[in-house]
């Protein structure tokens, strides 16, 4: 069972989900700060790169977006001047102008990701019976129309024909309406208004018991939103929510950057701009039979812990463990398993690699809401 906290000081929204008592996951949403992944604007091709393989987009923002020559739909005649619709993949940092696609569109719902620009239908990998992977691709290709496509999200994985028809048909609208307010002047055309709704789009079928914010605003928000899903979800106002959910002392531990495992081993988080790394030390734990069980069970606790971690500090990118050297290979890849399944609890994507030549296990993983999509 799921419980929402949502927190509103000032411009910054803290978003906090709980299960069955303990936080695991937060997001912070800046509302002064432009996340505008998922956005589509009505741009215009200001210059082409052949030499990079790249088009540079006037979209009506302060700088230009970059797009690769992959991501533009193979019809599209590359020429300057030429009007292009195109959705942000990744956000204008310091250094770096936008990412664009006008072949990579996506709209999101809530069991399905519309795809208007391809002409496939993929399923999550989550959803794992071969029968239930045939019967909900049957379904949204009958309600696809020609040369479009989908993904199927794990949220459908227990739905029938008619809440998948009916959310393709929301999709299909909302790309109608897309297309009906192009036009020759450049500018957005569709906008994901917050990190909340794409929240609540998540985690509607994931059982949610209730909803508490500390703002009338947002509770008239957050209400409207739950009724454009058509869900029927408690929300209420408790205005001294930072006290009665003790959340100060949680989100100092989560800054922490050295965490001690129940063994008396402890982890230790370094993040950098290139990559995340995760030390695995065995500090008081000294074991009961031998160095090998000492090892293997520091290892397995702080495995379990990494999992929680990850996912509570939305750390994405690439992810290095630096284990306790094990000199069996069936130790690490029993802790190997060990660390998928319990990753298996994380809603975003995924990869765990092999162990490489120097005893570090690497991780991708993509970052959730304000910066991407499931």
């Amino acid at each position: 069972m799921l419980e929402l906290i949502i927190s509103k000081i000032n411009n910054n929204k803290k978003i906090l989900i709980f299960e069955n008592g303990k936080l695991i996951e937060q997001y912070d949403e800046n509302m002064n700060t432009k996340e505008n992944i998922g956005y589509i604007y009505n741009g215009k091709i200001n210059n082409i790169k052949k030499g990079l393989e790249a088009v540079f987009v006037d979209i009506g923002e302060n700088r230009n977006v970059f797009m690769h020559t992959k991501d533009i739909v193979q019809d599209y005649p590359l020429k300057v001047g030429q009007n292009i619709l195109v959705q942000i993949k990744r956000n204008e940092t310091k250094y770096k102008s936008a990412k664009v696609s006008s072949k990579n569109i996506s709209i999101t719902g809530k069991y399905v990701v519309l795809l208007p620009n391809v002409n496939f239908v993929t399923i999550s990998k989550k959803i794992v019976d071969c029968g239930n992977r045939n019967r909900l691709k049957t379904i949204t290709e009958k309600f696809l129309p020609n040369n479009m496509g989908a993904v199927i999200r794990t949220a459908a994985e227990n739905k029938g024909e008619l809440d998948i028809k009916k959310d393709i048909q929301s999709l299909l609208k909302i790309w109608n309406d897309i297309l009906n307010n192009k036009c020759d002047s450049i500018g957005l055309v569709y906008n994901i208004d917050s990190m909340i709704r794409k929240i609540l789009i998540d985690l509607t079928d994931k059982n949610i018991t209730k909803i508490v914010v500390d703002d009338e605003e947002e509770y008239l928000f957050v209400k409207k939103i739950i009724r454009e899903l058509e869900e029927d979800i408690n929300v209420i106002i408790d205005k001294n929510i930072f006290e009665n959910y003790n959340i100060e002392k949680i989100l100092r531990g989560i800054k922490q950057k050295k965490i001690w495992l129940k063994c008396g081993g402890f982890i230790i988080i370094e993040e950098t701009e290139a990559l995340t790394v995760i030390d695995v030390n065995s500090g008081k734990y000294v074991g009961k039979k031998n160095l090998n069980e000492t090892v293997v069970k520091v290892n397995k606790e702080a495995s379990e812990e990494i999992a929680k971690q990850i996912r509570l500090r939305d750390i994405s990118g690439i992810i290095v463990i630096d284990y306790i050297d094990m000199n069996n290979d069936e130790d690490k890849d029993n802790i190997r398993n060990i660390l998928i399944e319990e990753m298996r609890k994380d809603r975003s994507t995924i990869q765990v690699y092999d162990f490489t030549k120097l005893n570090l296990l690497e991780i991708t993983r993509k970052k959730m809401y304000s910066h991407s999509e499931e």
